[in-house]
C-alpha cells in the first residue's frame, strides 16, 4: 500500500500598509496623496458607487 506524504509550506505575507501613496505615474516628481487605508477604501467604495 503506497502512502503519500503531504507537505506544507508557511508562508508569510507581508504585514498591510499603514499609509496608501498615490501618484501621478507620468510625473513621478509631481505630488503625492497619502491616505490612512480607511479613508482609501471609503474613497474606493464612493467612486464603485459613481
Amino acid at each position: 500500500m503506497a502512502t503519500a506524504a503531504t507537505a506544507t509550506t508557511a508562508s508569510k505575507s507581508p504585514p498591510p500598509p499603514t499609509t496608501i501613496h498615490v501618484r501621478d505615474s507620468k510625473h513621478p516628481e509631481g505630488p503625492r496623496l497619502t491616505a490612512i487605508p480607511t479613508a482609501w477604501a471609503a474613497f474606493v467604495a464612493l467612486v464603485r458607487r459613481s
